[in-house]
């Protein structure tokens, strides 16, 4: 029963829970430079951007225009030379995606102009540059006042994901995490209705550290910060978080086997702080994403069923 109450949770529309699914891009370091006067530093620089939805991407789309889905997006560079967001206005803007049956992003073609001569866009696979012959991954043109420059590589980057509003569970029937691409970190409020907020996710092995932050609680708040195997999310390690650390913590749990776990925080009062776990590396959603598609559609049908019987 635990199990299925968590499941539910996780399979649950997120926008009705108040929640989002940010995609978040980080490409690799720029490695070609020209026309104009470039940065001497622009090999620091690469391109990033960020993709916030209602709800995960769907499994097996191909090229598909997710304009109309957006809540809001931002595409530039790391220094800051070319950056865009859905704040702001004046822009053309392109955001085609392809996902596989796990809902992993596979392939996109980004791009973002503003100015003329202004522009930045990321794409998978790489395109053969107008006039270079070169392929083209990732890059940005920019005008800057009293100069310009092209920046670009030919090498693709990595997509990994934040979830953000998602409610969690008790200890015993943590809220399962979701979504084909890397997790990167999970956020909510505890306290209120609820004084546990935990998830379970699954780690394919190795070093791993979890970071925890409470934000907006009063001084006289702690938080119990736990992580551990799905049947006791306590087992590998806990501290406590109160005003003598920030309300900020970190569980080093140093060479983790490969396995499903669960982390989390039990508040010791009901009020409603802010809260973000961070983990080292991305971790993927539990159960796999291609098993959860399926088991929604089941859920629809057998809740269908209830409501007419």
């Amino acid at each position: 029963m635990t199990l299925r109450f968590g499941l539910i949770l996780a399979l649950s529309n997120i926008a009705a829970l108040g929640a989002s699914i940010t995609y978040n891009y980080q490409g690799a370091n720029f490695n070609r430079c020209g026309h104009g006067g470039c940065p001497p530093n622009y090999t620091d620089d690469y391109v990033v951007g960020s993709l916030m939805f209602s709800n995960p991407l769907v499994p097996n789309l191909s090229s598909a225009d997710v304009s109309a889905s957006l809540l809001s997006w931002s595409v530039g560079d790391h220094l800051g030379w070319s950056t865009y967001s859905s704040a702001t206005t004046g822009h053309f803007t392109v955001f085609g995606l392809s996902t596989n049956a796990n809902g992993t992003i596979t392939g996109y073609g980004i791009e973002v102009h503003g100015n003329p001569g202004e522009d930045a866009a990321l794409y998978n696979p790489p395109q053969v540059g107008q006039g270079s012959g070169q392929l083209f991954a990732d890059g940005i043109d920019a005008d800057i006042p009293g100069f310009g420059f092209a920046a670009s590589t030919g090498l693709t980057g990595q997509w990994t994901e934040t979830i953000n509003g998602l409610p969690g569970g008790t200890s015993s029937a943590p809220t399962f995490l979701f979504g084909g691409n890397p997790i990167t970190s999970v956020s909510g409020t505890i306290g209120g209705a609820s004084s546990q907020a935990y998830y379970a996710f699954q780690w394919g092995g190795g070093p791993l550290s979890i970071n925890a932050s409470v934000t907006g609680a009063p001084t006289t708040d702690s938080f119990l910060f736990t992580g551990g195997g799905l049947n006791s999310c306590s087992n590998i390690g806990s501290q406590t978080l109160d005003s003598s650390n920030g309300f900020a913590g970190t569980l080093s749990l140093g060479n983790v086997a490969s396995g499903q776990y669960c982390v989390g925080l039990n508040a010791s009062a009901l009020n409603d702080p802010d809260f973000a776990l961070t983990f080292s590396s991305g971790v993927t959603g539990v159960p796999e994403p291609a098993g959860v598609w399926l088991v929604l559609a089941g859920l629809a049908v057998i809740v269908a069923r209830w409501k007419l019987g």
